[in-house]
């Protein structure tokens, strides 16, 4: 059975993985990629170096970012914020941070599968 999680359930799964999937729009399609990020109090900090992904939120600052954690395919969780990308100054000059606020993650997508637990 399908359940939804609560926020604390889903800040939990945040805090404890490090790598997230971001999906975004690039060249008009979607586009899902793999990124690590780190979870700093409500907001969610990515690290993009100049490519598809950071030209792509550039254009669409409107994303989403999935975490889960997989056991097997009957035991796993799953949190999916959707969010605005803003874009940091460069710490570096070839090296830029994103920033996406989860701090609406009761609207969030945040679910878990207990079919066999």
């Amino acid at each position: 059975m399908i359940t939804r999680m609560n926020r604390t359930e889903a800040h939990a799964l945040l805090r404890e993985s490090k790598l997230a999937r971001l999906g975004c729009i690039a060249d008009g399609e979607p586009y899902v990629v793999p990124i690590n990020y780190a979870l700093d109090g409500e907001s969610v900090l990515l690290h993009m170096l100049p490519g598809r992904k950071l030209t792509a939120v550039r254009q669409h600052p409107r994303a989403c970012l999935q975490v889960d954690r997989i056991n097997d395919q009957f035991h796993w969780q799953s949190v999916i914020a959707s969010c605005p990308v803003l874009i940091a100054r460069p710490l570096k000059p070839a090296v830029e941070s994103t920033q996406a606020n989860v701090s609406t993650l009761d609207k969030a997508d945040i679910r878990q599968n207990r079919s066999c637990m």
